[in-house]
């Protein structure tokens, strides 16, 4: 125990994320007055319950106040094509960052990293639970919106339609995982020190 040294996230730091802003492209959005909404998937293969997915989906397109970016897994993942509604944007091309950095809503399923981003970024983060049958840390933490069911999901997204929902404080996920417990020490000299002295 005595040898292990916990450094932080460097990925999802203020420095990091910072640097990394600048080099970000960044998106033109399609309808200024809409509400954007970041969609990030996971692939199938990990207790995705795919059905309840592309209802999802569907029931993205009867809310046409709100346009809807779904980035697929980076790693291979393709979308079926049949959602041709005009609030739907299936989008292979542009980085996690820039999308993260458009939205105004960050929905996921899963456990993946990027969220801590959206969470850094102080966006309204939601985990749209009942796409898949793992715990997340997010939920464990609190950190985000959790929703059960489509109804928990059509109520949500009528909220914030009607602007009457806030951001949940993830600051205690972000000070475990990223910052690791001490947030007054910059995670990248932490990286630096440690590399040092070896």
């Amino acid at each position: 125990k005595s040898k292990v040294k916990v450094l932080g996230g460097i990925r999802y730091c203020k420095d990091w994320l910072n640097h990394v802003d600048i080099f970000t492209p960044k998106i033109e959005k399609k309808n200024e007055d809409k509400i954007k909404v970041v969609f990030f998937m996971k692939k199938f293969a990990h207790n995705v319950f795919k059905d309840e997915v592309y209802r999802t989906l569907e029931l993205f397109t009867l809310f046409s106040d709100i346009d809807f970016y779904i980035k697929p897994h980076t790693r291979g993942m393709q979308i079926s094509s049949k959602f041709r509604a005009s609030n739907i944007h299936i989008d292979y091309e542009s980085t996690s960052s820039s999308l993260i950095n458009m939205a105004d809503v960050v929905f996921f399923y899963g456990g993946t990293s990027i969220i801590l981003e959206s969470l850094a970024k102080k966006k309204l983060t939601v985990c749209i639970d009942y796409l898949d049958c793992n715990r997340n840390l997010y939920d464990y933490f609190n950190a985000c919106h959790t929703l059960k069911c489509r109804d928990d999901l059509c109520f949500f997204l009528d909220s914030i339609i009607a602007g009457k929902v806030n951001r949940v404080p993830a600051e205690k996920l972000l000070n475990e995982i990223v910052y690791a417990r001490d947030s007054s020490v910059s995670v990248p000299d932490r990286y630096i020190n440690f590399f040092k002295n070896l």
